[in-house]
């Protein structure tokens, strides 16, 4: 029941992690294509582009793909995006906001274990690239500063802001408000158990019983018949009547009970 509740809440974060993710990828993919007007087509741009169309694409499609396939792929492009921007823009192709969501991601989607990995590739990415960088050996976009003034950029780090800042919000959001969901559930069934404890009375341990009369004594030294005893204590009611071994003794010499005797003996053959 547990892994099913947290399962459940994995998949309603997801898909409304894409979903939000898909909806930015619009403005972001825009930007990116203006961005081409100033600074020529980057490595960059093309990757990024790729990037947000299949993002769109899975936000249309998401309730129809895998869970699994889900998660790896919203990790995947972060990583992607991270790479590729700050291969050609350095810090300022968000390598370390994206490379801290995906390992965001991994944990609250993916699990520990897998989030340790993703922190450990992220890792060794930053060094990687810091390497790169400070050799000289990948070039970084022709004007810099062309790039700071320009307000697509701009545009570029409010989308980015808003959409990381978003889906921080939303599933620690989304968390609070499944948990409370559960509670109230969890409530209900706590509040319906004990109505239905209260209506069961249970019986336990050694009754005294007299050995001649058949009474019960009970907590406060009373004695009580048995029919008595039993209805105060549990749901049970009694309906009278006579074994055949009581009818016997009690009536076995009476002319009604010889006849009644007969009869059913003659019944019988």
């Amino acid at each position: 029941m547990v892994i099913d509740a947290h399962r459940e809440i994995q998949e309603r974060l997801l898909d409304k992690s894409i979903l939000i993710f898909g909806i930015i990828a619009v403005p972001t993919l825009l930007t990116s294509l203006v961005l081409v007007f100033d600074l020529g087509w980057q490595p960059a741009f093309t990757v990024n582009s790729i990037a947000a169309l299949l993002i769109i694409l899975f936000a249309v499609f998401r309730k129809t793909i895998s869970y699994p396939i889900k998660t790896m792929f919203l990790v995947a492009v972060y990583f992607i995006i991270a790479v590729s921007s700050s291969l050609n823009f350095g810090l300022n192709g968000f390598l370390l906001e994206f490379l801290m969501l995906s390992v965001f991601v991994g944990v609250v989607f993916c699990g520990k274990k897998q989030a340790i990995w993703i922190y450990a590739i992220g890792t060794a990415t930053i060094a990687a690239i810091g390497f790169l960088h400070v050799k000289g050996i990948v070039p970084l976009i022709p004007d810099d500063e062309i790039y700071i003034r320009n307000i697509s950029t701009w545009v570029a780090v409010l989308t980015t802001f808003m959409f990381i800042t978003g889906l921080v919000i939303l599933i620690g959001g989304e968390i609070g408000h499944f948990l409370s969901e559960k509670i109230s559930e969890l409530q209900a069934v706590n509040q319906e158990l004990r109505s239905a404890n209260q209506e069961i009375k249970t019986l336990q341990g050694i009754l005294p019983i007299c050995s001649n009369c058949k009474k019960i004594r009970d907590s406060s030294g009373y004695w009580n018949q048995v029919e008595s005893y039993f209805e105060k204590n549990t749901n049970a009611k009694f309906s009278h009547g006579l074994c055949e071994e009581c009818l016997e003794k009690l009536y076995g010499k009476q002319e009604w009970y010889l006849q009644r005797q007969k009869k059913q003996a003659d019944d019988q053959a």
